[in-house]
């Protein structure tokens, strides 16, 4: 499991920047209990199994504000 703390982005976002494919939002919400919950604009700290992760970020703990400069 990877950890990434979210800096604002929704869990699509999230797919679009870590995830194999971008249509893992749903499944990233899924796996943080959150459902359909909206996060965009909020801080959150999720786990990701990694291999549902980009090579790059798979085993990591990963602050999406350092990767996307928000």
């Amino acid at each position: 499991m990877s950890v990434i703390i979210t800096g604002g982005q929704s869990f699509a976002d999230v797919a679009a920047l870590v995830a194999l494919d971008p249509a893992y939002g749903p499944a990233i919400a899924a796996n943080s209990n959150m459902g359909v919950n909206d996060i965009t604009g909020k801080k959150f700290y999720i786990t990701i199994p990694d291999n549902w992760l980009k090579p790059e970020y798979a085993g990591k703990n990963i602050t999406l504000s350092d990767v996307t400069g928000g």
